[in-house]
């Protein structure tokens, strides 16, 4: 918050990540981290920052993105990725929609 705070990007993406990852394993776990992100992205959006959040294709993922504040959210493809199929594609269609309307 701090390093933005002086940056101030026009757009933040908050992602979980592992030093170990070479790229991101899944979403944020926005459910049981609700409180501490609502307050994180408070402080982003005082230093007028927008702000997006990778999670996985998952409705109340989606719902508490919102419940919290974010401006944005971007779903996780990886099972996707990883294994090619109409199950997973719809899955992650079903969580585009669902977080359009």
């Amino acid at each position: 918050c701090e390093i933005a705070s002086k940056v101030k990007p026009g757009l933040i993406t908050l992602v979980p990540e592992k030093r170990q990852e070479l790229t991101t394993e899944g979403g944020l776990d926005v459910i049981s981290q609700k409180d501490y992100l609502k307050k994180y992205l408070e402080k982003l959006h005082k230093n007028n920052m927008t702000v997006s959040i990778f999670i996985n294709a998952n409705n109340e993922q989606i719902k508490y993105a919102k419940e919290i504040g974010a401006d944005y959210i971007e779903i996780h493809t990886g099972p996707y990725a990883e294994s090619p199929n109409d199950t997973e594609l719809n899955k992650v269609k079903a969580a585009v929609e669902f977080g359009r309307s």
